[in-house]
């Protein structure tokens, strides 16, 4: 290998660890992602409103196609639509709803994951809770 290659790979290494120490610092510096009042917050939409727009979801899937189009198509009444429409609202609501949360879950993960690998044996820890969990 020539020298100037050599040069560069080491320059290029170097590089990288500075990035990467900048980006420890700032996930270091970094507030708190939520306040306790957030949580509360979630835990209520999660005990209250979700719970509604989950179970109408669940009963929606618990029909048949057939009785589906029974209770709300063309031979039902107005009231039978509105209903409907207002389901379909409410599973769009919980949809998006679950999409937040899966992005505030997802955040969570990498910020444990960004503290974890501070230790020598985060590998060992991550395996030790996967064999953990396979073994349920």
């Amino acid at each position: 290998m020539s020298k100037s290659k050599s040069t560069a790979r080491r320059s290029h290494k170097r590089s990288e660890e500075e990035r990467d120490l900048a980006l420890w610092d700032q996930f270091a510096a970094s507030p708190a992602q939520i306040s306790g009042h957030d949580v509360d917050t979630i835990e209520r939409g999660a005990q209250g409103a979700d719970g509604v727009r989950r179970r109408v979801m669940l009963a929606t899937l618990a029909f048949s196609g057939a009785e589906l189009v029974e209770k709300f198509g063309a031979g039902a009444t107005r009231e039978a639509a509105d209903a409907a429409a207002w389901s379909i609202s409410e599973i769009e609501q919980f949809r998006d709803r679950l999409d937040s949360l899966r992005d505030l879950a997802e955040t969570a993960a990498v910020r444990l994951r960004l503290a974890l690998a501070e230790r020598e044996d985060m590998a060992d820890v991550l395996s030790a809770e996967r064999k953990e969990r396979a073994a349920a």
